[in-house]
């Protein structure tokens, strides 16, 4: 009986959805310009973007060259990005921008592009094509309007990415450690710190370094040794002077470090 019920209801809910699809293709297919016009108005306002674009893309090829192309144009891209279609959004907003220059909204469909390609950055560990393609467009829009409002929040923005880039190399290096690949480990985090200088993990990048390059050293043929170990000094030196006391593994890291460095020193000293 219940079986029999939930039939029946999954039944009427896609005749109703059908039915529905089937009216609002009859008013676009039907309705006049200015009656649709004002549907998709309603829908705008009402926040029923999905709908709403669907008028505004249906409408919009009318208006080509009159005043109210400029309003439609750029309530379809808010459409699109408060449906989170975040790079159709951007390149909706940014011809908007480029075609009506004078508009009111105009400065803000700039950030507001420049803000999609933000939001289209995905986690560190993904692949960070779109945030490399994201900090281009913030600082074209800082450029551009040094004296807007959303400068500052642009900026922010920006090193953000930049952080999460600076994560994602990082944590690409510190693989070769995790996997005991020690030489590799030493090369890619030097990297890392030629490539980003002065970014948040530096500390824990020199650590990291000097820890690959003790495994390294202890672990070499002995007429690689000594050269090991005087790098291993070096690491220790490099770690002692730019680590961060304000970390909250500053006292660890450090009694580790020194520990090695003074295996270093002997280890030079006797050979």
């Amino acid at each position: 009986m219940i079986k029999n019920h939930l039939y029946y209801c999954l039944f009427i809910l896609v005749i109703t959805l059908s039915w529905s699809c089937a009216s609002l293709d009859d008013v676009l297919n039907s309705s006049s310009l200015e009656e649709k016009e004002k549907l998709a108005l309603k829908y705008y306002n009402e926040g029923d973007y999905e709908t709403a674009s669907m008028f505004f893309e249906n409408i919009l090829p009318y208006y080509r060259g009159l005043e109210k192309m400029e309003e439609f144009s750029y309530y379809n891209a808010m459409c699109s990005y408060n449906k989170g279609y975040y790079i159709v959004a951007a390149e909706q907003l940014k011809n908007f921008e480029k075609n009506f220059p004078h508009n009111e909204n105009a400065q803000y469909a700039a950030y507001l592009s420049a803000y999609c390609y933000y939001l289209d950055s995905p986690k560190y560990y993904l692949d960070q094509e779109s945030t490399h393609n994201a900090i281009p467009y913030l600082q074209k829009f800082t450029n551009k309007y040094p004296n807007s409002k959303y400068v500052e929040e642009c900026n922010k923005l920006m090193s953000e990415l930049r952080e999460k880039i600076e994560k994602k190399a990082f944590e690409n290096a510190k693989i070769y450690y995790s996997t005991k690949k020690y030489k590799a480990a030493v090369v890619a985090l030097g990297t890392v710190l030629n490539d980003y200088p002065g970014n948040k993990f530096t500390s824990e990048i020199y650590y990291y370094r000097a820890k690959s390059a003790y495994e390294l050293a202890v672990k070499s043929i002995e007429s690689k040794k000594k050269k090991r170990f005087i790098d291993l000094d070096t690491a220790c030196k490099l770690f002692i002077k730019h680590s961060d006391k304000e970390n909250k593994n500053y006292s660890k890291w450090m009694e580790e470090i020194s520990d090695i460095h003074y295996k270093a020193i002997e280890y030079i000293t006797l050979n």
